[in-house]
């Protein structure tokens, strides 16, 4: 008994899951769930190893089939060189009133962590993946320990835009061990079929808040998606001049992309030239390392055409 206890925890140890060639997976049951515009199909598999066959290790593998009973994603959660590893738990989402896409979470719960990643989809007569979040914030993290780790706390309304928070170490530092690790609070906003990133803070477990939208900011997003520029860039400008430094990546990409290329160069060279500031602005002043990549090679782009 003490040697197979151990080869369990070695099995567990190496796999997360329980996934990986020490099995031969064997599906033992089948489980549909409809969703808007597709169903969610849930294959139950069995380790299926005469060594652990008084142990309950299972895994499942998660398909979308659209209307038309088309299986157009599987595997859903998979990872591996072959996707050869499966997630333990896959679910359909219950998602706020008004959300108007599909969510699936796919769970591992590992031997000294769990690690969950919401797969958003489009919900229409063609089914098409919008993103993935990886490690949304758990209700252990949101309510100083109150909660279950085992529990997404979900996506939220603020000023009529979605958000979610999310778990990432991007912008700390590598720490020396998981427990002296340093994690950051991502808020993503959903816009028009993507997820954009709003804010990026220090965690703090004692401290932890939902994000709170500046109202011009969440306007200016809201007419982006809608296709309404010229009113969503008035809206960011206000937001700008509230202090929303974030708000000037926006105006700047949007007004690049409204340049009338037909116009003379040296008119084109001159609004370019408009909108160094408030990039170099965001450059210097946002936390978020995507923001400052995307001021940055604009930055270079117009000082490469400014010269030419």
């Amino acid at each position: 008994m003490f040697y197979k206890t151990i080869s369990l925890l070695l099995l567990l140890l190496s796999t997360a899951s329980f996934a990986g060639p020490n099995c031969d997976w064997k599906p033992v049951k089948t489980e549909t769930t409809k969703a808007d515009f597709f169903t969610l199909e849930v294959i139950t598999l069995d380790c299926n190893i005469d060594y652990f066959k008084n142990d309950a290790i299972t895994t499942q593998e998660g398909a979308i089939v659209d209307a038309n009973n088309n299986v157009v994603f599987d595997r859903i959660g998979n990872w591996g060189p072959n996707k050869e590893y499966y997630p333990d738990e896959i679910s359909v989402v219950d998602t706020p009133d008004g959300f108007p896409y599909g969510v699936i979470l796919t769970s591992v719960y590992g031997a000294s962590n769990i690690s969950h990643t919401y797969h958003i989809y489009s919900n229409g007569p063609v089914v098409k993946k919008i993103g993935e979040v990886t490690q949304p914030v758990n209700r252990y993290q949101t309510t100083k320990g109150n909660g279950s780790e085992r529990e997404v706390t979900g996506f939220y309304k603020d000023k009529g835009v979605f958000l979610i928070d999310r778990m990432t170490t991007e912008g700390t530092e590598l720490g020396r061990c998981n427990a002296c690790q340093n994690w950051n609070v991502e808020t993503l906003a959903l816009g028009n079929n993507a997820l954009i990133p709003v804010d990026l803070k220090p965690y703090s477990f004692s401290k932890y808040k939902p994000f709170e939208m500046n109202k011009n900011f969440a306007r200016g997003l809201y007419l982006q998606s809608q296709n309404k520029r010229q009113e969503a860039v008035e809206a960011f400008t206000r937001a700008s001049d509230e202090g929303v430094v974030a708000a000037d990546l926006w105006i700047a990409v949007m007004s690049i992309s409204d340049i009338d290329e037909n116009q003379t160069k040296d008119m084109i060279k001159l609004q370019l030239q408009r909108l160094l500031p408030k990039l170099d602005k965001v450059q210097k002043e946002v936390k978020h390392p995507s923001m400052i990549d995307t001021a940055t090679d604009y930055i270079k782009m117009i000082k490469k055409t400014l010269l030419d």
